[in-house]
């Protein structure tokens, strides 16, 4: 859980949280959500826990507060591609089927008596609401949608190889616990417009929409200076760069929209993907396996920077000339969008990465182009054009709209309220 420098007087309710992954060093989109969602409500004077119910194969850094699942859960996940891709629904089985887990959860649920039991994302619920029974207990529910699980699921498996049989299966599951959390829950919290529409139709009642966010940008202009002098010494004169996680949808649309033909690039340019990103695309890239020319070329022109500190990612991007947000499917909003947009950089992207974010398609800097082929020659365009003045905060105001502060504020309200 987060430790806050300047703690806040408990005025607000008792506020459980529980999430399918532990928050202690956020890397991806779905922990920096949550992390900035507890920051809030602690900021807010609310009591809160938060509890990630999650695999030790799939993150090592966690808090003691945290629940990881035991060795047949562990061993479940590990048998199969289906399982690693369905962890997430065993470690929420788990709260109620692993012995470990559930007592602790019991101890936690009965020692804290929350007034609000806040899911982030829809996997918990699958043993949280057994547990709920036999305790004979009716907190507060708060459903938190990052995005709509049940298609995103879908679509990660399919794009991974899986049997439709298999994915239509999963996909089936989840909309049928989403369903039964929807309705049982007392507030609904959607990412974008889109979402808050499915959750409705699903039965939600009360809905608040909370776009994802960031904070406040913080130039570093010596980490800034070294990554520009460690790509000059490549002869590298331009670069745009792509942030993204591990996750399906972010190599995917990097394939779909820039290819693995990256010959458009000039000799002194480069694309840099950062973060976990970098790894499944050397997968799908890999020379070792095929010895095609793209393949052979592809990485002369595209450098993995892997995962790397908050601190030099924000160099990274300051020396960056542009930022590439190819996303092209998924649901929720695109954390690095609200990041692209307050760096003040250039940004080529794709319509589903500007999900809620539409208001900000016609700033200064920012191209969006859903056809591959423009989208490549606009990343031309921008790695080719002089200097830009950038946007500020200072120029446009209405960048205050990405952060977290912003975004989070209607559901501060409404949390308080229920």
């Amino acid at each position: 859980m987060p430790e806050m420098e300047n703690q806040v007087s408990r005025v607000g309710p008792r506020v459980l949280i529980i999430g399918s992954y532990p928050i202690k060093s956020p890397q991806h989109g779905g922990q920096k959500r949550t992390d900035a969602i507890v920051r809030a409500y602690m900021n807010a004077g609310f009591d809160v826990r938060y509890v990630g119910v999650f695999s030790t194969l799939n993150y090592s850094e966690y808090s003691p507060s945290d629940l990881p699942v035991g060795v047949d859960a562990n061993e479940l996940i590990a048998r199969s591609l289906l399982d690693t891709l369905t962890s997430d629904i065993i470690c929420g089985n788990a709260i109620s089927d692993d012995p470990q887990v559930k007592r602790e959860m019991c101890h936690l649920i009965s020692d804290f008596r929350p007034d609000i039991i806040e899911l982030e994302q829809d996997y918990s619920y699958l043993g949280l609401r057994r547990v709920l029974e036999e305790l004979g207990i009716q907190p507060k529910i708060v459903m938190s949608s990052h995005n709509i699980e049940s298609t995103l699921k879908h679509d990660v498996l399919m794009s991974y190889g899986i049997s439709v049989i298999d994915a239509n299966r999963v996909k089936k599951e989840l909309l049928e616990i989403e369903r039964s959390l929807v309705q049982s829950a007392d507030l609904v919290v959607a990412c974008n417009r889109r979402d808050a529409i499915h959750l409705q139709r699903c039965g939600g009642k009360d809905i608040v929409i909370a776009p994802n966010g960031v904070c406040q940008w913080a130039h570093d202009e010596e980490r800034s200076k070294q990554w520009s002098e460690k790509f000059a010494a490549l002869g590298v004169d331009r670069f745009g760069t792509f942030v993204g996680s591990a996750h399906a949808p972010n190599v995917d649309g990097f394939l779909a929209m820039v290819g693995a033909g990256v010959g458009f690039l000039r000799p002194d340019m480069r694309l840099v993907v950062a973060g976990g990103v970098g790894g499944l695309l050397e997968e799908k890239v890999d020379v070792r396996k095929s010895e095609t020319l793209q393949n052979a070329t592809f990485w002369m022109r595209v450098v993995s920077a892997g995962r790397i500190s908050d601190e030099d990612l924000h160099g990274l991007i300051d020396a960056s000339d542009a930022l590439l947000l190819p996303i092209t499917y998924g649901g929720g909003s695109n954390l690095k969008t609200a990041e692209a947009l307050i760096s003040g950089k250039r940004i080529v992207s794709t319509s589903v990465a500007f999900r809620s974010f539409e208001w900000a398609r016609s700033l200064p800097g920012v191209v969006v182009e859903d056809d591959p082929k423009r989208f490549r020659e606009e990343i031309g365009k921008a790695l080719s054009s002089g200097d830009f003045a950038g946007r500020s905060l200072a120029n446009f105001p209405e960048l205050s709209r990405v952060l977290w502060e912003d975004c989070l504020k209607d559901l501060i309200a409404r949390i308080a309220r229920l």
